[in-house]
């Protein structure tokens, strides 16, 4: 489909995913499977802390896990934001430098 955006013209290409979508579907799924899986061991965290007598050592050992999780959902939305910006970066490449700022 040719799609026409004031002077610039482009190819649609909504219809076929390039691998370069496809890696970023799949990092935003990875994503959220990371984030569920933090919230899982927060809500644990939780429920240890909330404990009649918490069990200190069962406490630190989550806490750790909480932060490996949090660090890797951090790893995550790094990777997920350097693709959507070198996935825009290429659009704009495409279009041939409509929309960017005159310089």
């Amino acid at each position: 489909m040719y799609v026409t955006y004031g002077d610039c013209d482009r190819t649609d290409n909504s219809s076929g995913a390039t691998l370069k979508t496809m890696g970023l579907d799949k990092a935003l799924r990875l994503r959220k499977a990371t984030r569920a899986e933090f919230t899982r061991v927060m809500n644990q965290l939780d429920a240890l802390m909330a404990a009649v007598e918490p069990d200190l050592r069962s406490i630190q050992v989550t806490y750790r896990l909480l932060e490996e999780k949090a660090a890797a959902s951090r790893e995550l939305d790094s990777q997920v934001l350097e693709m959507l910006l070198d996935e825009a970066d290429a659009e704009l490449d495409t279009v041939g430098g409509c929309g960017r700022l005159p310089s």
